[in-house]
């Protein structure tokens, strides 16, 4: 029996250190605003920040290192039904593009949805 299971990558710009520290793997992840259970972080992923400003003399943008804030990058291994590029959870719906109202054990963040994937498990 061949079931897959769909994995979700969340982006978060611009958190602060003590946020960002307390994201863990393992961890269940939830939508903020309606409580519905997103599934298990497996894997969090961090850099600094960078911001990118525009030089009204040199008419270019420059990139400048944000200290002391990073954007993290997580992965979930969601519980949800996939179909088409969405995941459902209930009447709730994950697809890319969409901003999602995180928290966890320690943390609540705002990210934007990057990617769906199939994981496949060979049970």
């Amino acid at each position: 029996l061949h079931m897959s299971q769909p994995s979700v990558s969340i982006h978060i710009q611009n958190l602060e250190k003590e946020v960002a520290d307390q994201i863990k793997e393992g961890s269940q992840l939830f939508d903020g605003s309606k409580n519905y259970d997103i599934g298990k972080i497996v894997s969090v992923e961090k850099k600094p920040f960078v911001e990118q400003s525009l030089n009204t003399l040199e008419g270019k943008y420059i990139e400048s290192q944000v200290p002391e804030r990073y954007e993290v990058t997580i992965t979930v291994e969601s519980k949800g039904h996939m179909s088409e590029e969405r995941i459902s959870i209930g009447d709730y719906e994950l697809y890319t593009g969409k901003t999602v109202y995180l928290k966890s054990a320690g943390f609540v963040a705002t990210g934007t949805l990057w990617e769906i994937k199939e994981v496949k498990n060979n049970d």
